[in-house]
């Protein structure tokens, strides 16, 4: 049976070690202020059925859908996730569009209420999925993240409906 040795030094930093036959293997966790979370928000939310976009004008995606929800923070009637603890997460946006004509679309992250991270800008002919992530910061309280789409073409642009072809999530990196 192998053990776990755990060793703390004046720098603040612990060093896990699993002892093994043919030696060790060590796993340095680096000090640093906070907890170390492993169970924070997450959540995934989609599009229950196809979606109109307007020519030439950010238009905020209806993610109306949760597929989860960890911790009650993504609102199906307003489409905004407002994180309840503070800290670095990871965004992840999956759009299907459906377009016949040529299309320059772009999708963007917006946090309270302005652009945030501008995650893709392509131009498209027919059906196209965009996929996406960023990192970004939240204050646990009063900042929220929406997804908008930008789309010209003359016409609208139809965004595919479905758990599968349009999602937002996201999940707690790590606490500031």
């Amino acid at each position: 049976m192998s053990s776990l040795t755990i060793l703390g030094d004046t720098s603040g930093s612990v060093a896990l070690t699993a002892a093994t036959v043919a030696g060790s293997t060590a796993i340095t966790i680096a000090a640093q202020s906070g907890t170390l979370n492993v169970g924070g928000p997450a959540f995934a939310a989609y599009i229950a059925s196809n979606f109109s976009l307007p020519n030439s004008a950010y238009t905020k995606v209806g993610f109306d859908t949760k597929d989860f929800d960890t911790a009650n923070c993504y609102n199906t009637s307003t489409y905004r996730y407002t994180p309840n603890v503070a800290g670095y997460y990871q965004f992840n946006v999956d759009i299907s569009f459906n377009t016949a004509q040529s299309t320059e679309v772009v999708v963007v992250l917006y946090k309270s209420g302005v652009p945030c991270r501008y995650m893709a800008d392509m131009r498209m002919t027919s059906l196209y999925t965009v996929s996406a992530s960023n990192l970004a910061y939240a204050n646990g309280s009063t900042d929220y993240f929406e997804v908008y789409v930008y789309q010209i073409s003359g016409g609208a642009t139809l965004l595919i409906g479905g758990q599968n072809q349009c999602s937002f999530q996201a999940f707690l990196a790590r606490t500031a």
